[in-house]
């Protein structure tokens, strides 16, 4: 993309409406210089109790290469955060309530790094990686993972509500493994961790 101007730009805006929804706490702090973008804050808060800032830089805009952007959004209601977007929630057992992503990202459209972290529901999963092609037919060659949720039982109850849990599962859900996958198929390798008493290791 091309960004409409050469220079600094700063903005402090209270409120504003668009689209029928309110945006408040609007800040910026940006340089465009020789079709590079620096992002010193770039944040806002949205309905629902949400809020987006992002900071970093793209060194080249035209071609979104020299990527090196942090965001971090959270929502203290992602259902009402959803709905007022018309996006219809996920057909879970569980609201999905508070929500969380912070993440870090690196390279360009061919081949992009990053680290990234989702929480909900008591689950946080982490990943880092490379990406290419993230855009069209993204292929993972090398994604490290973590997933931990505080108790074992009840992380197995949110994804299927049926599960009775038992006294050996007593205990945190702490796993890290690294996954590879393309179009067509995915392989898991390196699986370490607890699931609750349970310590595995492949």
């Amino acid at each position: 993309f091309t960004v409409p101007f050469a220079g600094r730009v700063r903005a402090d805006i209270a409120k504003l409406t668009t689209g029928g929804q309110t945006y408040s706490n609007i800040n910026a702090d940006v340089v465009s210089h020789d079709g590079a973008l620096t992002i010193s804050n770039a944040s806002l808060n949205l309905p629902q109790s949400a809020s987006v800032s992002i900071s970093g830089k793209i060194a080249n805009t035209s071609q979104l290469s020299g990527l090196d952007l942090k965001l971090d959004a959270r929502t203290a209601d992602a259902e009402k955060l959803m709905q007022s977007y018309n996006i219809t929630p996920p057909n879970i057992s569980q609201k999905i309530g508070a929500a969380s992503v912070n993440g870090h990202f690196t390279g360009d459209l061919e081949n992009m790094g990053f680290a990234a972290t989702v929480s909900a529901l008591q689950f946080s999963l982490g990943g880092t990686g490379a990406v290419a092609h993230p855009v069209d037919g993204p292929e993972i060659s090398a994604l490290k993972f973590t997933i931990r949720h505080p108790n074992f039982n009840d992380a197995m109850k949110t994804l299927q509500p049926g599960f009775a849990g038992s006294a050996g599962f007593y205990g945190p859900l702490d796993i890290a493994g690294q996954v590879a996958w393309n179009n067509d198929s995915y392989t898991v390798s390196g699986l370490t961790g607890k699931l609750g008493q349970t310590t595995i290791s492949g």
